[in-house]
């Protein structure tokens, strides 16, 4: 069987670039209905890493792969997803398009967003920022990737079968 690594780096890297570019829109527009909406569909997108890296396999060597093979490519897709965007997002933050989590907690401040908080909420709310942004954050999107595009490999191995060579499965 042909290598699946061009199709998983495709797969990956397109919607990396992809979750990297709506970073930007949803930090700009962080605690607005429009910011979560596309926040939601960033995350989402982690499942078009699997489609995209399932269909260009199947289309490049025109055969059809079974589910499971499908869902390996598409969880791998996912985790290349999830390493680009994480660098994608600290070139964006460290170039200064995305801000940092200091600058995000205070522009929340600036925007009245604690004004009912407790000093200890505000304290834990910084804290997760914290983790969030950092090491466990990184950690999080990686699974969720994987997880999302083995979702997206599994309905691309559904979807995109071709007529001539056919492996088959049972679920």
């Amino acid at each position: 069987m042909p290598s699946k690594t061009q199709s998983i780096l495709l797969g990956g890297g397109v919607v990396g670039l992809l979750v990297g570019i709506l970073s930007i829109a949803t930090t700009s527009m962080q605690g607005s209905p429009i910011g979560s909406a596309v926040g939601c569909v960033a995350c989402l997108t982690y499942i078009g890493a699997g489609l995209i890296a399932v269909w260009h396999y199947t289309n490049t060597y025109d055969l059809t792969i079974p589910a499971g093979q499908g869902v390996g490519m598409g969880a791998l897709a996912g985790v290349v997803a999830a390493i680009v965007g994480i660098l994608i997002g600290l070139l964006l933050r460290a170039i200064g398009l995305v801000p940092s989590p200091e600058e995000m907690m205070q522009a929340m401040e600036q925007s009245g967003q604690f004004d009912e908080m407790s000093e200890d909420q505000i304290e834990m709310t910084r804290n997760m920022m914290g983790w969030f942004m950092g090491p466990i954050g990184y950690a999080i999107g990686v699974v969720v990737g994987a997880l999302l595009g083995l979702i997206g490999g599994g309905i691309g191995a559904a979807i995109f079968k071709k007529g001539g060579d056919t492996a088959t499965e049972t679920l």
